[in-house]
């Protein structure tokens, strides 16, 4: 069962990519990327607070 999910995964990959190879042919694909956020990365953020939460503990 687990080798047919894989054979179905992997004809369907080359499948799309064909698909996208013969639609790029037609049209431009454009890639859209996120702009780039001025703010901190949300990750430092937490674990900033998560920090300044530890010391507040050990301080009492």
């Amino acid at each position: 069962m687990l080798v047919l999910f894989l054979a179905t995964a992997v004809i369907a990959s080359v499948i799309a990519e064909l698909i996208l190879h013969e639609v790029s042919k037609y049209y431009e694909i454009e890639w859209v990327s996120l702009p780039q956020a001025a703010e901190p990365d949300l990750a430092k953020d937490v674990v900033a607070r998560l920090r300044e939460a530890q010391r507040n503990l050990n301080a009492r």
